[in-house]
């Protein structure tokens, strides 16, 4: 009797991500349209047969359930639960180093955000994030098929073919410090140039990105507590990368999505919504640099209780700050 519940470790970590990615599908894709600011907009675009702009995944999907279905919406909010919610557990599982810290800092951010509001680029970021392990070992083909799949479910993916040009092995400490400084000076020159760049793109990228809040005349608060905690975050992480590298190969990968992700917030802060929509791609990688942090802390208790307290910061900002949920 005994050995029939004599499990393991890690069957038991298996089956407590198996129940919890159950648990939060089962909240992101049978929630009443209206709970979050961006579903009903959603449900509109599913009934609506004009849909410009939007990726071919969003389109297919629409029709065949359209054509499947007489309410089409539950099983396309649940697709796209399922999708995202599975690839981000995924990618927690097998690159984690302290999975449930890892699911904490998933849930108080990126759940809330992505896979409950911006669903389409919830799958398109789980993408993203499984791409790690092909920029360690720079496979391109397998990176390009993994931010080409991203793209297909949010176009904006694409931007993160940028990651490629980040090596792995090695960081020059001083220059990320500078790119965190030089993000705040140089941000009424860098609203300039954005605006000067974005003239000569095709007309169907403008329209895309001007959609976001409208213009360049938006205001974003470069100071708020979210921003500045992660500034700190980026300067501790600098301090400490080569001791994070000793326990994690990816530690300096995404130390430097964490701080690219930090600047660009500030760089584009011109335009609101496209400054989020862009940075946010990058802190989906919060999932997995956040959790090192434990590894700074001599008594490891103590790393996992920040790490916790972040999370709920997280949460906090999402529910109270942002408004993601009504």
């Amino acid at each position: 009797m005994s050995s029939y519940f004599d499990y393991s470790a890690d069957q038991l970590n298996k089956i407590v991500i198996l129940l919890t990615t159950v648990v939060l599908v089962s909240l992101a894709g049978f929630r009443q349209p209206g709970v979050d600011r961006d579903s009903l907009q959603y449900v509109h675009l599913i009934l609506n047969e004009q849909r410009p702009l939007m990726e071919p995944t969003f389109k297919f999907l629409s029709q065949i359930l359209k054509s499947t279905f007489s309410n089409p919406i539950l099983p396309f909010f649940l697709i796209y639960a399922v999708l995202g919610i599975t690839l981000k557990m995924y990618a927690i599982q097998k690159l984690s180093d302290f999975w449930m810290l890892s699911v904490v800092i998933y849930i108080s951010y990126s759940f809330t955000l992505h896979d409950l509001t911006q669903i389409r680029t919830g799958v398109a970021v789980g993408f993203v994030l499984l791409s790690l392990p092909s920029i360690y070992e720079r496979n391109f083909i397998i990176f390009l098929a993994f931010i080409a799949l991203a793209s297909l479910f949010h176009y904006s993916a694409v931007i993160m073919l940028i990651l490629w040009l980040f090596k792995p092995l090695t960081i020059n400490r001083w220059i990320y410090f500078a790119l965190l400084v030089a993000s705040y000076v140089l941000i009424r020159y860098f609203e300039t140039a954005m605006i000067y760049v974005f003239s000569f793109l095709p007309e169907v990228f403008q329209a895309r990105a001007l959609n976001y809040d409208g213009d360049f005349d938006g205001e974003l608060n470069i100071f708020n507590t979210w921003q500045l905690m992660r500034c700190v975050i980026s300067i501790v992480f600098l301090i400490y990368a080569n001791k994070l590298l000793v326990y994690n190969k990816y530690a300096l990968l995404l130390i430097k999505f964490y701080i690219v992700g930090t600047a660009s917030y500030v760089l584009l802060a011109s335009n609101p919504t496209f400054s989020g929509r862009f940075s946010d791609i990058f802190f989906v990688f919060d999932i997995l640099s956040l959790p090192l942090i434990v590894y700074i802390f001599r008594y490891q208790p103590i790393g996992k209780l920040v790490v916790i307290i972040i999370g709920c910061t997280y949460v906090f900002m999402n529910l109270y700050y942002n408004k993601i949920i009504n």
